[in-house]
């Protein structure tokens, strides 16, 4: 693709779009939040608290893994049937200390 084919306003546009797009699914990330400590009960809260405070080591290997997939010189991406559902994947592994 050369230079002068390229449209700079249909790039910025969609950039935009993609932006704006992002930015409401926050919004909605944080009206969810509201709206869950609003019917919780606040030891319910403390308990959701801690919860969304606690280290996901499982989930840095997951991204780990899919990084080194087939787009970044890895193997093949495992189907979604050989994955394990987290229940079933046990406790997850202590976080490195990077």
């Amino acid at each position: 693709m050369s230079a002068e084919k390229l449209d700079r306003a249909a790039i910025e546009n969609k950039t935009k779009e993609i932006s704006d797009l992002q930015y409401q699914m926050k919004l909605t990330r944080i009206d969810h939040m509201f709206g869950l400590l609003k019917i919780l009960t606040p030891e319910q809260q403390q308990e959701w608290k801690e919860h969304m405070g606690r280290p996901r080591p499982h989930m840095r290997e997951r991204m780990r893994h899919y990084m080194r997939g087939p787009r970044w010189g890895g193997g093949p991406w495992p189907d979604a049937d050989d994955r394990a559902p987290l229940d079933e994947m046990g406790p997850s592994p202590e976080p490195d200390e990077d």
